[in-house]
């Protein structure tokens, strides 16, 4: 979509949709912006050179496209064929759609995740919900899919509020699975110095970069945890999530990332009360620093381990 001033819907008529009247047709309830006709094969040529006059001229190496589900798949993949073979290109998908991640995009929004997220706060969900959801990504998209996760964009702020009204005390706890969990983590603008206030989405609204260094620590640690922990790495570089069992399943999510390089023991209480559990199996066995106190701590067969309302902890393995 674009403007309705934008100059290609006065000079090319032909390259927006249009009603049987000839008006310019909006998406949805959209009526700030006209509806694009990919049907017309020279709109496409004029979208794919402004692609590339981008990577030409100033050096891009990726493109977030928004609402990409409403543009036909098969230009998406003439997209990335023409961009791919100038350099190397990173694509996002502002969609969640398993096709685009066929060929045409590396990444795209886990949109789903993020509403299963949203309602596990308000313990309308648990974790079990969460199994589920992982399960059924495994089965349905291609090995090594991407999928960008997070607590906010600028869609989730203006329309349905700040992560803080939707997640309450559990907003750090999501903000560390999306940066440990496979994928990779979106922050939003505002959210390192946690900024709490709905912005106007079409009117000009200032985000007030007043300092918070808990929160701007808080997501410098994990910032370098994912940059240098191979464990974590996304895609085929990274490693495999495996579940690890706990008396309490429900309201806890445990899990490992190993390589032979790195290893990651992460474990969260997606609750508002108090949990002690009991570890199951022998996966997470071995000395580990954890990355918000750097305590060292041992883990033995069934290891028992206490965490209060909302809170996690995301072990590193202790390298000889």
């Amino acid at each position: 979509h674009c403007a309705h001033d934008n100059k290609i819907v006065e000079e090319h008529p032909d390259w927006v949709v249009r009603d049987s009247a000839g008006n310019a047709v909006s998406p949805y309830d959209w009526t700030d912006v006209v509806q694009l006709n990919y049907a017309n094969n020279e709109f496409r040529d004029y979208m794919i050179s402004a692609l590339k006059y981008w990577i030409e001229e100033a050096g891009v190496d990726g493109y977030r496209c928004d609402v990409a589900f409403m543009v036909p798949t098969d230009f998406w993949n003439k997209v990335r064929k023409e961009l791919v073979s100038l350099k190397p290109m990173f694509m996002l998908a502002e969609a969640e759609n398993v096709e685009l991640q066929q060929f045409a995009f590396d990444a795209d929004y886990a949109w789903e995740f993020h509403s299963l997220m949203n309602e596990i706060a308000k313990g309308k969900k648990t974790v079990m919900d969460m199994d589920r959801y992982f399960q059924k990504e495994l089965a349905t998209y291609p090995k090594n899919t991407i999928k960008m996760h997070f607590t906010s964009n600028h869609d989730e702020n203006s329309w349905h509020g700040t992560e803080f009204n939707r997640m309450g005390k559990s907003v750090k706890a999501f903000a560390a699975l999306t940066f440990t969990i496979p994928g990779i983590p979106l922050i939003y603008n505002g959210q390192e110095v946690a900024f709490d206030k709905q912005l106007e989405f079409f009117e000009k609204d200032e985000i007030s970069w007043t300092p918070n260094a808990e929160f701007t620590d808080f997501y410098k640690e994990l910032i370098e945890l994912k940059r240098n922990n191979t464990a974590l790495m996304a895609g085929a570089k990274g490693a495999d999530m495996f579940r690890v069992k706990t008396s309490n399943d429900i309201n806890v999510f445990a899990f490992i990332r190993e390589n032979e390089q790195d290893k990651v023991f992460a474990i969260f209480n997606f609750s508002p009360l108090e949990q002690i559990i009991d570890l199951e199996g022998e996966a997470y066995k071995g000395s580990y620093t954890e990355l918000f106190s750097n305590d060292s701590f041992s883990f033995t067969e069934g290891s028992k381990i206490t965490l209060t309302p909302w809170a996690f902890k995301i072990y590193i393995k202790e390298t000889p």
